[in-house]
């Protein structure tokens, strides 16, 4: 009699009950082949679909989507739930995953053994035992041939406004810089210009609606944001609404996620990407992470983890803003640079984005750093008025997975809210 592959069926309905009770971004990294019992794969297909289209995922949905037979077992999972041990159970669940696909390896290297000439697929065999879980291997020549047969397609992207790497759908990208240095400013330039042709959302950890619409309203019209509390009259106010007419036909969304679990994050962002968005931009990372006695470096890389499988899932592209760690301020020169280490409290995140642009503002142009430095990009080619008074911005994209790294200059003026790129001499 033969031996039952390697499983265990009170496990996966462990599992299944904690996704039916709300746990299904902890459950992300499994795949419906991890499971040996067929009813619960197909549980599990189902369950993911509905979790990665923003859709509720509690029994009653979830048995809706099902055959007859297989919804009372859908209605019993629930009892399985238990409140701890769920990463414990997932990790159970890859193991005997990973012990049936090397059984499965296994014999089809035994079967291989008895043809000739069947070493090198033989070989190819062994090579997939380090393969990790039931994922099957795939050939890199089909790999290239498929995607050759659609490379005279126009693959979509966007770019920045000012210049950089081609994003893409499910892209995680990461905006690092110290207080100061314009990020939410930045954030809100892109929004702007992005959400003339697609759905963007905006989830501020860090302001309120009216703050939020005061940089807009300063942007817009060019008025000094401080100015703003002091009071306007009738007329002016017409006229800066006048101004801000054009933001109908813009598709941004303002999310104000102070107080958002983490699960509440992304039960909205799925719903967001369900209902047509494009882009989303979190602002910033480390207000939006939960703290647990494990510490801020791995709630914040949770945090990064579970943001990147929900990009790669469900193709929404996530801009995250982060803070850079205080100890580089202490740098000088072209030390004080920003580097990818510099990342605060988490070195997963510059692994998890697909691309990561730090930002760095160089000293007032009134300081001796600061007119040095200015000096020494104007020989380097950089076209910019040394006297300008506004913020001289360094940006630099760090990592570019799909590209060239590069770095970019601007100048920030912080009482409108806006950006100007600077150009560079040919010959430099």
């Amino acid at each position: 009699m033969q031996q039952a592959p390697p499983h265990d069926t009170n496990v996966e309905a462990a599992v299944l009950g904690a996704m039916l009770m709300g746990h299904a971004d902890e459950c992300v990294g499994l795949c419906a082949e991890d499971f040996y019992n067929p009813a619960h794969a197909h549980i599990f297909g189902v369950i993911s679909d509905l979790h990665n289209e923003g859709q509720p995922t509690d029994q009653v949905t979830v048995a809706s989507k099902l055959p007859r037979q297989v919804r009372q077992l859908v209605l019993e999972l629930a009892d399985n739930y238990l409140p701890v041990g769920l990463e414990s159970h997932v990790e159970m669940l890859r193991d005997y995953s990973r012990r049936r696909a090397t059984i499965r390896e296994c014999r089809r290297i035994e079967a291989l053994a008895h043809e000739e000439d069947a070493i090198p697929e033989a070989m190819q065999a062994f090579m997939r035992l380090a393969d990790s879980g039931a994922r099957q291997s795939v050939s890199i020549a089909d790999v290239v041939n498929a995607r050759l047969d659609v490379l005279s397609e126009r693959r979509p992207y966007f770019l920045p406004p000012d210049g950089g790497p081609h994003i893409k759908a499910g892209n995680f990208v990461v905006i690092g810089g110290r207080p100061g240095t314009g990020k939410s400013a930045l954030a809100l330039w892109w929004a702007l210009e992005w959400s003339r042709t697609m759905r963007v959302a905006i989830y501020s950890y860090e302001m309120d609606e009216e703050e939020i619409a005061d940089r807009l309203i300063s942007y817009k019209t060019g008025t000094p944001i401080e100015t703003l509390d002091d009071g306007y009259s009738r007329f002016e106010v017409d006229v800066f609404r006048d101004h801000m007419r054009e933001l109908a036909g813009h598709r941004l969304s303002i999310k104000v996620a102070a107080g958002l679990s983490t699960a509440q994050l992304y039960s909205s962002l799925r719903t967001f990407r369900a209902a047509g968005g494009q882009v989303a931009i979190i602002d910033y990372l480390q207000l939006a992470m939960e703290h647990t006695k494990a510490g801020e470096t791995a709630d914040l890389t949770r945090l990064s983890n579970g943001l990147r499988r929900l990009a790669l899932s469900t193709g929404l592209t996530i801009i995250a803003l982060s803070q850079l760690n205080r100890e580089m301020e202490g740098r000088t020169g072209k030390e004080a640079y920003p580097r990818l280490s510099d990342l605060r409290s988490s070195g997963s995140l510059e692994q998890d984005a697909t691309a990561v642009m730090l930002m760095y503002r160089y000293p007032d142009a009134a300081t001796d750093q600061g007119n040095e430095a200015r000096d020494d990009l104007r020989r380097q080619g950089w076209l910019f008025d040394r006297h300008d008074s506004r913020a001289l911005i360094r940006i630099h994209w760090a990592k570019v997975r799909q590209g060239a790294t590069r770095t970019s200059l601007v100048m920030f003026d912080g009482g409108s809210m806006r950006f100007d790129p600077i150009d560079r001499a040919l010959s430099s």
